[in-house]
C-alpha cells in the first residue's frame, strides 16, 4: 500500500503536465523530467503561494513535497485543489 506522501508526490509530479500545457512544456518535459516534486511546487505553485503574495492564504516557500507528511494540512489543501 502506498503511503500518503508517495501518493502526494505522484499527484504533484503528474499535475506538472496538466499545468504546464503547450509546446514549451513539452520541450521542457523532454529536457528535464519532473522527478523532483519540489521543483514542480517551486516552479508552478510557489510563484503565487509564497510568503509575500500568500494567494489563498497559503505559502509554500518552506513546504517540502517529499516530506508532505510533516505538513499534512498544507498537503491536504494542495491535493484538494489539484483534484478540483
Amino acid at each position: 500500500m502506498r503511503t500518503r506522501a508517495a501518493c502526494f508526490s505522484s499527484l504533484v509530479a503528474g499535475s506538472c503536465v496538466l499545468f504546464a500545457g503547450g509546446a514549451a512544456a513539452g520541450a521542457a518535459a523532454q529536457s528535464a523530467p519532473a522527478s523532483d516534486p519540489n521543483l514542480v511546487v517551486r516552479g508552478t505553485c510557489a510563484t503565487c503561494h509564497n510568503d509575500r503574495a500568500r494567494r489563498g492564504n497559503l505559502s509554500l516557500e518552506g513546504f517540502d513535497a517529499t516530506a508532505a507528511a510533516d505538513a499534512p494540512d498544507v498537503a491536504e489543501r494542495m491535493v484538494r485543489k489539484l483534484r478540483a
